[in-house]
């Protein structure tokens, strides 16, 4: 039986929910990884290294490649992470997310980098009434954050074209668990269940979210990177069903018990208006399902005091 190849792997965003995770996971099973972020990570692995690195900084990022052994794959999760972030600066969302992107893409080229895996979003999509949403729709995202991270996707479908990497664009939807640090209506409602006291949650009872927990979004993230095939391949990540947030805060109260909770009754302006996102092709690529229930994802949050 021959070994697997054991991989050097750079993780771009390495101190955010997800790259931490993957991190430990992949220096678990034996793989260097270089971790870089902007915020110091705290975590520590015999096969895990990590610096305080602007994927913005051309000349930083190219000192830090020069002194890593050859790179097998980069994983890029770096950048804002979500439209809830910089919400009153677009431009600094578009610098971030693109700037970083073109950079780690051309250092790449530069370096002999054969294949990188971009963590993409659900936002790429914008509003789409019937699902499933299949991953050769047409992009037309609503916000600035979606259409930094299509135009992400569009910059490595270019490079591949052209300069013969191999990539996987996972289009993910909307992480909740352990560790996340931007706003999220799950933590916040089990947060209310926990104290006891009343929450508000600043959405309609009616809005919508395609809810995936951080550890099958890993699990994906780990597959698209070990996946050594040559070309592109775009897969949606995502539970393949979609919950009201009155739904949501039901489960919570059934996991944990009372939950006094006010929604905005007033019609807002949702971000969220994509219907489910098919998952069959990354099952059929990958052998990728979700495993995590919601009510088992709520239980972890109870257990981990969030």
């Amino acid at each position: 039986m021959s070994q697997k190849k054991l991989l050097n792997v750079v993780v771009t965003g390495v101190s955010g929910m997800i790259g931490r995770n993957l991190a430990m996971r992949l220096a678990a099973s034996g793989h260097t990884v270089l971790g870089i972020d902007v915020h110091p990570c705290d975590l520590i692995h015999t096969r895990l290294k990590t610096k305080v690195l602007d994927v913005r900084d051309i000349h930083q990022l190219s000192t830090f490649l020069n002194d890593s052994p050859p790179i097998d794959v980069v994983v890029h999760g770096g950048g804002v992470s979500g439209s809830m972030v910089l919400k009153d600066r677009p431009d600094e969302i578009a610098d971030i997310n693109i700037s970083g992107t073109i950079n780690i893409l051309e250092l790449m080229r530069l370096h002999n980098i054969p294949r990188i895996v971009q963590c993409s979003t659900i936002m790429v999509y914008g509003e789409v009434e019937q699902g499933p949403v299949h991953e050769d729709r047409d992009l037309v995202p609503t916000n600035v954050y979606g259409a930094t991270k299509a135009a992400c996707e569009a910059l490595i479908t270019s490079y591949v074209a052209q300069f013969g990497m191999s990539a996987a664009l996972l289009r993910i939807a909307h992480v909740y668990g352990p560790d996340r640090k931007t706003y999220c209506p799950v933590r916040a409602l089990v947060e209310g269940a926990l104290r006891k006291s009343e929450t508000v949650i600043k959405e309609n009872a009616w809005s919508k979210r395609q809810l995936i927990h951080s550890d099958d979004v890993v699990r994906a993230i780990e597959l698209a990177t070990l996946d050594r095939r040559p070309g592109r391949i775009v897969a949606n990540v995502a539970p393949g069903a979609e919950w009201r947030m009155d739904e949501i805060a039901e489960i919570v109260r059934k996991t944990i018990g009372p939950l006094s909770v006010t929604f905005c009754n007033e019609e807002i302006k949702r971000e969220y208006l994509t219907a489910p996102l098919a998952i069959d092709r990354a099952h059929d690529q990958w052998g990728w399902s979700p495993r995590v229930s919601l009510f088992e994802g709520v239980s972890g949050l109870t257990h981990a005091g969030q």
